[in-house]
């Protein structure tokens, strides 16, 4: 019988796995943005809720449409912030 001591596996630990992820500091996120979330998505909610308490439109798509304008403004801005970063590489790639 060979011993599989010595044997390659697959497995990596979830320390080493932690070490090695892709997190940097360079990373924009902080805990102070998870709970301005959480407030506004509160806040929207209340909102929403007894705006359209009196109408036959649940709250919930209200909010769905809202979850879809705010991801659809946040990819545009990520868009146009990417571009002007290619832009601004391919300007200096001609200009040498």
């Amino acid at each position: 019988m060979t011993s599989i001591i010595g044997a390659a596996l697959p497995y990596k630990s979830p320390e080493k796995e932690i070490a090695s992820s892709s997190y940097s500091a360079e990373n924009d996120s902080s805990p102070v943005d998870a709970v301005i979330f959480a407030g506004t998505s509160l806040v929207l909610g209340t909102a929403c809720r007894h705006l359209f308490n009196g109408t036959k439109v649940p709250y919930t798509v209200v909010l769905l449409v809202i979850g879809i304008v705010l991801g659809s403004v946040g990819l545009i801005f990520l868009l146009i912030k990417l571009y002007s970063s290619v832009s601004m590489s391919w300007k200096i790639l001609e200009s040498s």
